[in-house]
């Protein structure tokens, strides 16, 4: 591991959601972390209605948001 790798350890800020930890996992296979998976989390967030991508958000409130979604036929 080479200093870079344990300056950005040292940055790491955890989810308090794992709402946003699934969203976060998906979207970074095979994307640009950043800008990509981050803008993708911000804008989720604004949608649920959250300031930020790193508050605590349940997944019951989301099936509650999302359950008269259907997938289109």
């Amino acid at each position: 591991m080479g200093q870079e790798n344990l300056e950005n350890a040292r940055a790491f800020v955890p989810y308090k959601s794992l709402v946003f930890c699934f969203i976060d996992e998906i979207f970074s296979i095979h994307a640009k972390y950043n800008p990509i998976t981050i803008n993708v989390l911000e804008r989720i967030a604004e949608r649920l209605g959250v300031d930020s991508r790193f508050e605590a958000y349940r997944v019951s409130d989301l099936l509650t948001k999302y359950q008269d979604v259907r997938p289109k036929s």
